[in-house]
């Protein structure tokens, strides 16, 4: 959703330079971008164990078994953050900006 905003965001403030700025070439690279950053916030929780045997029983999810990580509670959190704060970030920035311009021409037309 925040790409759907970004991508809204020049075709209607940006008119004149924003057909431009949308090709397919940069599309593959935003996406390529994005698949990127989401691989490098999980991959720390992909290389290691989540399981630990207790009772005779598989747990999946401890978090105690990783307790060796120093200061993985804070990387999940901070992770958390930015895979939401920031996309939301972007959805209400671009609409906001999106809603401001569309005012401002219908004031203009009346």
């Amino acid at each position: 959703m925040a790409c759907v905003s970004a991508d809204h965001y020049p075709a209607v403030v940006c008119a004149h330079w924003g057909p431009r700025l949308r090709t397919a070439g940069r599309a593959r690279l935003v996406c390529m971008a994005i698949w990127t950053l989401v691989l490098l916030q999980t991959m720390p929780l992909l290389l290691m164990p989540m399981t630990k045997p207790l009772v005779g029983k598989l747990a999946c999810m401890e978090y105690s078994s990783m307790e060796p990580v120093l200061g993985l509670p804070l990387m999940v959190l901070v992770a958390c953050a930015i895979g939401f704060c920031g996309p939301v970030g972007i959805i209400l920035s671009c609409y906001m900006k999106i809603t401001w311009k569309l005012c401002r021409k219908a004031g203009r037309t009346q």
